[in-house]
């Protein structure tokens, strides 16, 4: 047993070590893949737009029904084609606090088109605007954008790009705070421990919690393993002093059979109850 827990408790270590690595190693390929899209976007839309001199706002994307992680990921496309206009020579781009600020002073909304957001246009005494839309596909995301004249209304140019959803989803999170649902969180959590803490955007606690259960379940099942095995032992025992023996290993692994169930147990519900709480606490933060 005590060489079952050292094993076990190794591979736990290195179960972590490995996935902070990989967790590192796929956030970077993540982030070129985003950026490799965003940039290619950005490169369609100012195929038509002169080569001069300008001022352009982008406000916040649309997004379209899909799943409920993606439904405020039209900020995050917003502030990644802003950072992607800011290093264009002879484009100078409206930060997104003073764009908000105008928008909510006038109380419109930054999402689709209307005659009042090109007021807003000429307000900011820029020449462009970019709108566009966030589509669900799945296991990737559509962005579609068109950039807009202020002075005629015109759409001058449209482009579209997908995205990974694993990577737009990632990167997007670094970016806004994705509201959470505490519901959601707390079912993720309750189907696959650590489950909802993923969901959460806690990968690291993520991964002790589901570390600590699967360390918990190798302990269950080899106690219960040992212990079937000292019970065959003890009813073929025909000597009382090997008997005695046997009981004795019996009982113990009996003993540490349960107590891995109750921490197993213990582990399901921490994580039922902090995903759910952590998810209510970023929703306070949201607001």
């Amino acid at each position: 047993m005590k060489n079952i827990t050292i094993h076990t408790g190794f591979l736990f270590v290195l179960l972590l070590s490995l996935n902070n690595i990989c967790f590192s190693q796929e956030t970077s390929v993540e982030t070129s893949i985003v950026n490799t899209q965003i940039q290619q976007l950005v490169d369609d839309l100012l195929t038509n737009v002169p080569d001069e001199n300008i001022g352009v706002a982008v406000l916040s994307f649309e997004t379209t029904e899909g799943r409920t992680e993606a439904r405020d990921l039209g900020e995050a496309a917003a502030i990644l084609i802003n950072q992607n206009l800011i290093s264009v020579p002879n484009i100078s781009v409206v930060e997104r606090e003073k764009l908000e600020d105008i928008i909510e002073e006038i109380g419109l909304s930054q999402t689709g088109l209307t005659s009042d957001e090109i007021e807003v246009g000429n307000i900011l005494n820029v020449q462009y605007l970019i709108a566009g839309a966030v589509a669900d596909l799945g296991n990737r995301f559509l962005l579609a954008a068109r950039i807009i004249n202020v002075e005629t209304g015109n759409i001058l140019q449209s482009a579209s790009v997908e995205i990974p959803s694993n990577s737009f989803l990632s990167i997007s999170s670094e970016l806004v705070m994705i509201k959470k649902y505490p519901i959601t969180a707390a079912f993720r959590s309750m189907i696959f421990p650590g489950w909802g803490q993923f969901y959460n955007d806690k990968p690291r606690k993520g991964s002790i919690i589901l570390g600590s259960e699967l360390l918990m379940a190798a302990s269950t099942i080899s106690s219960y393993i040992l212990y079937k095995q000292s019970k065959d032992a003890y009813d073929r025992s025909t000597q009382r002093d090997v008997a005695s023996d046997n009981y004795s290993e019996m009982e113990k692994y009996a003993q540490i059979n349960w107590v891995s169930l109750g921490v197993m147990g213990g582990i399901w519900l921490v994580a039922i109850v902090d995903s759910y709480i952590d998810a209510r606490n970023q929703i306070k933060q949201f607001r």
